[in-house]
């Protein structure tokens, strides 16, 4: 990938698969995880001292591999 100055210097190379299109009110990923109360963003920051989650509830085994 060539660099760039900016964003604008960023191009497309390859695209997979169908985007969805959602609603106009759809929430994003961080507000989700608020409303169903499943990552604690706070806490994260609160242990880590950086932006790391803490999953809880039913998002624990959001990452668990099988």
């Amino acid at each position: 990938m060539p660099e760039g100055t900016g964003a604008d210097d960023n191009r497309c190379e390859e695209t997979g698969g169908t985007i969805p299109e959602l609603p106009a009110d759809a929430l994003p990923h961080w507000e989700l995880a608020r409303k169903y109360d499943i990552i604690d963003f706070e806490l994260g920051v609160k242990i880590t001292g950086a932006g790391f989650p803490v999953y809880k509830g039913r998002g624990h085994g959001c990452n668990a591999r099988s």
